[in-house]
């Protein structure tokens, strides 16, 4: 609204004077008992009402709601002077400003009482949050020809699967009529005793143990899992097929609706219309999480950051008329962390000398796990041959790719082949896991010394511990081995991407003669995909700029080992 404001925003955020409870109330969390991540953990609010309800007991929600409330009406006095404003209008907007204050002095003085400082990367997680606030309002399009295309696509699918399953005995079927509109419907629902009963004759049949879920009060031996992946590994059809069916129903549900700005309303079966209509489709403005316990960010309504692999979902995004989509990602960006880290807490690196010295990681791994089979190959050979499409130097790649990125994490030997099948494709016995783990953490070194320091931090009894990073000194606490091992170098990725977030808001929202006017529009851990020009000389140019912003953010920190990004043009979003 008042774009000459713009350079002295940058300017305090740049200099640390701006300051957000929101923020400050998770990286505080984190520092006590450690955020909700992707691993579960606890479920807490940070909303100012949250925040005030948890820390002073008191109860705004009676301000949030009604038909007299000023929360959602302020465009009412647009332009109206503030001694005319209504008592009520004047009251809340002034309570906002008190309860922040009072949050803010009531954090600091919890903070003062802990060992490690929670606030010592407050000024970058806050520019962060204000960059992705700014990507939400923002927002991307989706275009409806191909949203109304895959919504037509799911259907014909999830109804061909379900009149298969019904067969089957796996699916049941339960007419119900509407009483004011007279339409028939059908609610499917599993016969989940058939499906777990599929599940263990399919498994025994093939030697392989049965999965099951942890031992409970009520099913002290387990229950039979019916989780996609369980259905999948069974390997019988109607199973497979269910599997799908799960997959593509929930598609449909939940991201179909969300391509046309539909949210659903709790857990009942309404929705709200969030996205506004543009005329070619909808415009989406996702609500972004600027801090999850790693560091990282999430993303909601929809989840830009890991859109469904699915054919034809990404697909459904398009730039604005006139612009293309560039997508950079930053090359193994999580190697070259870890290396860092190593680096830092160990003294050095073999991976970071590797990439330094220009060679692809995962062959350079691949070369390892090859001459391990009796293969003897260089890596000149092993590389030339993965170009041009060799299997046996494709899978050596693929599976040396799951090494490099799973292992670092602490993974042990079962757990590692659960997560090399469900993440690269990549089948393992528990023989052959404990075998790669050996020749990784042979090729790189830095491996055991890494581990031995994160198994340092832990408490005698194997107890929670906490984490803190020496480049940012952020702070994590509730960590077990494996989310402590994640935590270094997952957490130093997240900040320097936070880092270059920043840099590329600013030269876009600034004056940058290459990025003035692109916009940011999605956000995925390691890639940035903007709305630029769409002309290839100013495309390009903007290309640049963003590799060297990247690059630059990251590097402040990650500074000793080369960082890479590659850019893409596009006129939709694609995943290849």
């Amino acid at each position: 609204e008042q774009p000459d404001l713009w350079p002295h925003i940058v300017r305090a955020y740049d200099e640390g004077r701006i300051h957000c409870t929101r923020v400050r109330e998770m990286m505080l969390h984190n520092a006590v008992s450690g955020l909700s991540d992707d691993e579960g953990g606890p479920r807490v609010g940070f909303s100012l009402a949250d925040i005030v309800k948890r820390r002073f007991a008191v109860d705004l929600s009676a301000d949030k709601s009604g038909p007299d409330t000023w929360r959602l009406r302020y465009g009412e006095l647009d332009g109206v002077p503030l001694s005319e404003w209504p008592d009520e209008a004047r009251r809340y907007a002034g309570d906002d400003a008190v309860w922040a204050l009072r949050i803010y002095g009531a954090q600091a003085e919890e903070a003062a009482t802990l060992e490690h400082d929670p606030f010592q990367d407050e000024a970058g997680q806050t520019r962060a949050a204000f960059a992705l606030h700014l990507m939400g309002a923002w927002g991307i399009l989706t275009d409806e020809p191909a949203v109304r295309a895959l919504e037509d696509h799911l259907t014909t699918v999830v109804e061909a699967a379900n009149e298969r399953l019904l067969a089957s005995g796996l699916l049941r079927g339960r007419a119900k009529k509407d009483r004011a509109t007279g339409i028939i419907e059908v609610d499917w629902s599993k016969n989940t005793t058939r499906i777990k009963e599929l599940v263990e004759e399919s498994f025994s049949a093939s030697g392989k143990p049965v999965p099951r879920t942890d031992p409970s009060e009520k099913f002290p031996d387990g229950q039979v899992k019916t989780d996609e992946e369980t259905l999948r590994e069974a390997g019988h059809p109607d199973l497979v097929v269910l599997a799908d069916s799960l997959g593509d129903a929930k598609l449909l549900s939940t991201y179909v609706q969300a391509l046309k700005g539909r949210v659903k309303r709790g857990n009942t079966k309404e929705y709200d219309q969030r996205g506004r209509y543009t005329g070619t489709g909808w415009l989406i403005n996702a609500s972004w999480n600027p801090l999850v316990a790693s560091g990282r960010t999430s993303c909601q309504k929809p989840n830009l950051q890991n859109p469904p692999r699915k054919g034809g979902v990404r697909e459904c995004f398009v730039p604005r008329p006139g612009y293309w989509f560039l997508s950079v990602d930053y090359s193994f960006i999580e190697l070259c962390t870890w290396a860092q880290t190593c680096i830092d807490l160990v003294g050095h690196s073999k991976l970071a000398e590797a990439i330094r010295a220009g060679l692809d990681p995962h062959v350079d791994m691949g070369v390892e796990i090859l001459r391990a089979e009796g293969r003897m190959v260089d890596y000149a050979a092993a590389n030339a041959a993965r170009k041009a499409g060799e299997s046996w130097a494709k899978d050596a790649r693929q599976l040396a790719k799951a090494a490099n990125f799973g292992l670092p994490g602490g993974l042990g030997a079962a757990t590692f082949v659960a997560y090399a099948r469900a993440t690269y494709g990549v089948s393992l016995t528990e023989e052959k896991s404990r075998e790669l783990k050996t020749i990784w953490r042979t090729k790189w070194s830095e491996a055991d010394g890494y581990f031995n320091y994160v198994t340092a931090l832990q408490p005698f009894g194997g107890r929670d511990f906490t984490v803190v990073l020496p480049r940012t000194g952020f702070v994590r606490a509730g960590c077990t081995f494996t989310s402590g091992c994640n935590t270094f170098f997952q957490g130093l990725a997240a900040r320097g991407a936070k880092e270059a977030m920043w840099l590329l808001t600013k030269a876009c929202y600034g004056d940058d003669r290459d990025l003035a006017g692109c916009r940011p529009v999605a956000f995925l851990h390691d890639e940035f995909i903007l709305e630029v020009p769409a002309h290839r000389e100013l495309a390009h140019l903007a290309s640049e700029r963003v590799q060297a912003l990247m690059v630059e953010g990251m590097q402040r920190f990650v500074p000793d080992v080369p960082i890479k990004a590659e850019p893409t043009l596009m006129d939709r979003w694609y995943k290849e």
